[in-house]
């Protein structure tokens, strides 16, 4: 990713995707509704996660992709309530 996306609004009654990309360096995680990017992720790995093997890196996006659709889900829910 070499700009910002711009973020869209969610509509509840379609589904959510969520992606998760791990490369040597950097684990990332997207949240896609409609076709448009609403969450997003990025980091770039420490020392320590580089010196495990690739399959701990995959892991570990997976659970940052799973962590990011949760917390967005829930902040969204928090904000319908609020309405």
């Amino acid at each position: 990713m070499t700009t910002t996306p711009i973020l869209a609004l969610p509509y509840f009654a379609r589904e959510f995707v969520s992606e998760s990309v791990a490369s040597g360096v950097v684990l990332g995680a997207i949240l896609i509704h409609k076709g448009l990017p609403i969450a997003y992720f990025s980091k770039a790995l420490s020392e320590r996660i580089l010196a495990k093997s690739s399959y701990f890196s995959k892991v570990l996006s997976k659970r940052i992709q799973a962590k990011l659709a949760y917390e967005k889900m829930m902040a969204m829910a928090l904000d319908i309530q609020h309405w």
